[in-house]
């Protein structure tokens, strides 16, 4: 596995991808056509393509494209801690929330 390939990929999507670089199609110009390629289900080329890591040339051809290393951030269940700055946001925001419906039910009320 690449370095750079994000954890998030199938096994049949990283041979697609470590394939397609071995091949040389890392440019537009080098793009190899599907059948040189592993073969992949559309849903999973679809993936790739949606994530930007392999895009198509021309009609059915593909390459692989890294404008920089793709690197996914491990999860962390871990919130941000709540500060003073962000206790005030949360209350103005739930405040407007509860204000806004107020205001246009008495702006639009008959008198």
């Amino acid at each position: 596995m690449l370095p750079s390939t994000p954890h998030s990929l199938s096994a049949a999507q990283r041979a697609f991808v470590e394939a397609a670089e071995a091949l040389g199609a890392t440019a537009p110009a080098n793009a190899r056509p599907l059948p040189e390629l592993p073969r992949l289900s559309g849903r999973e080329l679809d993936e790739l393509v949606e994530i930007g890591l392999v895009r198509e040339a021309a009609d059915w051809r593909y390459y692989v494209f890294r404008s920089q290393p793709v690197v996914t951030a491990p999860f962390s269940s871990q919130a941000a801690p709540w500060t003073r700055g962000r206790y005030l946001r949360t209350f103005l925001f739930w405040l407007i929330v509860i204000l806004i419906p107020i205001l246009l039910v008495r702006l639009t009320s008959p008198r």
